[in-house]
């Protein structure tokens, strides 16, 4: 279930959608409440709590052209605020438009695929080991420029903001947010995260076909052109994919260009997914 569909389902008052948000951005909601609000480990279930029952009570107000994750962000920096107040503390609020604006939000989405939950920690830390990995090459290569972009881009990732990048890369707030843009640009464009985006996506597409093939029935075509996709990134060859469906390689490779279409208009891949499906071409 994509976000919108979880929206949908919350607004006619179903459950499913509450859960698959609140299973989807809590880990990042924890984080950012424990190491950059620092709430009190005994108290962050309970301001995680109320962020997400102030974030369902307000679920008429949440404005399409604004990501939730976003959304969810606001609603903390008020929960936050409140708890500070009530426990007679100094402010620890901060400035939502200094860390969390659109241009921000946007410049981080080539990580996404980290906000992807999988069912399994095994998937993660391959995930991890991917990144580690090509930390490694960077080093052995002695690509410091690119090297220094991907280590921006996980402080981000990991909840940093940007004036806390900016002290540590010892530029301003202004300079730091143009770095990432930069770098996100630089990434996009490099081989080194082609394999990472790979193994992502494949754990992707395996998390939704398994959701699928409980109601295998209804959703045989999708199911299908799953299939061929997964075993294409596990590196099986167009012949062996073409002999597997007793086809042609000329119309295997036609059937997976369409799948990819099918796959990306399907309701049924995530967000942080479907971005990635330009890997299939």
């Amino acid at each position: 279930m994509d976000d919108q569909a979880a929206l949908e389902d919350i607004r006619n008052q179903g459950q499913k959608g509450f859960l698959v948000l609140y299973k989807r951005y809590v880990k990042s909601l924890r984080y950012h409440v424990i190491c950059k609000y620092h709430i009190p480990k005994d108290s962050v279930d309970d301001v995680l709590q109320e962020i997400f029952l102030k974030f369902f009570k307000n679920i008429e107000s949440f404005r399409s052209d604004c990501g939730i994750l976003t959304w969810l962000n606001k609603i903390a920096i008020s929960v936050v605020s409140d708890y500070w107040r009530k426990n007679a503390k100094e402010d620890h609020s901060v400035n939502y438009d200094e860390d969390y604006d659109e241009e921000t939000e946007k410049d981080s989405q080539l990580f996404d695929f980290f906000k992807f939950k999988s069912e399994t920690e095994e998937h993660h830390r391959y995930l991890e080991i991917c990144l580690e990995q090509t930390k490694a090459r960077l080093k052995r290569e002695g690509n410091t420029e690119l090297l220094n972009c991907l280590e921006a881009q996980l402080w981000q990732q990991q909840g940093f903001s940007i004036q806390e990048i900016s002290e540590k890369l010892g530029r301003n707030y202004n300079a730091t947010k143009s770095y990432l843009s930069q770098c996100t640009k630089r990434l996009a464009q490099s081989p080194y995260l082609q394999e990472c985006k790979g193994i992502f996506l494949k754990i992707c597409l395996e998390h939704v076909k398994a959701n699928l093939e409980q109601d295998a029935s209804n959703n045989a075509e999708i199911i299908a052109c799953l299939e061929a996709h997964i075993s294409s990134l596990q590196g099986i060859s167009l012949g062996d994919i073409a002999t597997r469906r007793g086809k042609k390689i000329r119309e295997t490779k036609s059937y997976l260009s369409d799948c990819r279409e099918k796959l990306m208009q399907h309701s049924s891949i995530p967000r942080e997914c479907r971005k990635w499906l330009d890997y299939l071409k």
